[in-house]
């Protein structure tokens, strides 16, 4: 039987602040929640929180509990003012990009010294969720497994498909612990999460191989319930987690026909998951830079530009797309001359054209809002 991890570590991180808002940030949080609210373009681009060299983007809806949402390529940041304490003051996502990249340790440095700027100061923090996983390369068939051979906790277990290829299987998710195990090489066409191959080929993966992910989704209570509070006892219990997960909450039994499931043996593939081992030192990812921004890749950039370039080279006959291109700048300043004249929101191209900036500047996350 083939096996080999490729990866492993923690993929989503949440956690919670308490402290009390810094002097004013309320009314300026609210400010800019109002200008993303505004039917105004010009007020939508100021609804951005500089903080160091983030540029977050304030969201127009409050979520759940939490009056404010901050989001850029890093963080997303819920903020209460509830005085209370009954919720975390602050409330954060760090990017999966962000600590597989750059490492756990230093994607939650960075996040803390983000809350420093919003709290005066920080009177507790905690871990509201963490995602465990192991990526590895296997031969074994998951698609042929049946729902009786999971021998798990969980009520919920499902198998499912995106498009033909056999995605994956979910068990009890929606619980203080939901499993996925699935085809991550699969997933990832859509997600274009592509730093994981860079990952995945320092232990030796090649191109073309399949990659199954086992995730372990923990919340908040379980967490507890392992005593992982903490980032320290989060990360000093990793192994005990990963145990309780793989050995009592979920396996994968070979049917021997006996009525108890229980006294089934477990499946090579999954004996081989069991004796993965976490800690420190055996971080296998890259190092490398993450941008804060939002920005389109350039995939999406360059295709859908050039599609609406092509079709006014194919709309007008030119048979050169230079030369097109030319001829569609040309064009759009006639056209946009003729509809801000036209309209009550802008007073000419050029006003139109820094509007739009600042808005794709502010859900990019490249810089403030609209200069006044």
């Amino acid at each position: 039987m083939e096996f080999k991890v490729v990866h492993k570590g923690i993929d989503s991180l949440y956690m919670s602040f308490w402290g009390h808002l810094k002097p004013g940030l309320k009314e300026e949080l609210e400010l800019k929640k109002k200008h993303a609210q505004s039917e105004d373009e010009k007020d939508q681009a100021q609804a951005v929180k500089n903080i160091g060299e983030h540029s977050f983007e304030v969201m127009d809806k409050a979520k759940r509990m939490f009056a404010y949402v901050l989001k850029d390529n890093w963080f997303i940041i819920l903020v209460s003012t509830s005085k209370r304490m009954i919720i975390p003051t602050l409330y954060a996502q760090i990017s999966s990009e962000l600590i597989n990249c750059q490492g756990l340790e230093n994607a939650v440095n960075a996040l803390r010294a983000v809350v420093g700027e919003l709290l005066t100061e920080t009177v507790a923090e905690s871990v509201s969720r963490a995602d465990l996983f192991v990526d590895f390369v296997s031969d074994f068939d998951f698609e042929c497994v049946k729902r009786k051979d999971w021998v798990t906790r969980a009520e919920k277990v499902s198998a499912y498909w995106v498009g033909l290829p056999f995605s994956g299987w979910t068990i009890g998710l929606g619980g203080d612990i939901g499993a996925r195990l699935y085809d991550k090489t699969g997933e990832i066409v859509k997600s274009r999460k592509d730093f994981f191959k860079e990952i995945w080929q320092k232990q030796g993966w090649q191109e073309g191989q399949r990659v199954y992910r086992l995730e372990y989704e923990l919340k908040k209570t379980f967490l507890s319930q392992m005593s992982a509070i903490s980032l320290a006892d989060l990360l000093d219990t990793l192994n005990d987690i990963w145990h309780n997960c793989t050995n009592d909450w979920l396996r994968l039994g070979i049917d021997n026909g006996t009525i108890n499931r229980t006294e089934w043996k477990t499946e090579p593939v999954w004996l081989e998951l069991q004796k993965v081992l976490f800690g420190a030192g055996d971080y296998t990812g890259i190092v490398r830079q993450v941008d804060r921004s939002r920005i389109p890749d350039d995939r999406t950039l360059y295709l859908n530009g050039l599609g609406y370039l092509l079709s006014h080279q194919a709309k007008n006959g030119y048979e050169n797309t230079f030369e097109s291109t030319l001829h569609f700048l040309n064009d759009a300043e006639k056209f946009l001359a003729e509809y801000t004249k036209k309209s009550k929101n802008y007073s000419s191209s050029e006003d139109y054209k820094k509007t739009k900036l600042a808005l794709k500047k502010k859900k990019f996350n490249k810089v403030s809002g609209l200069e006044s």
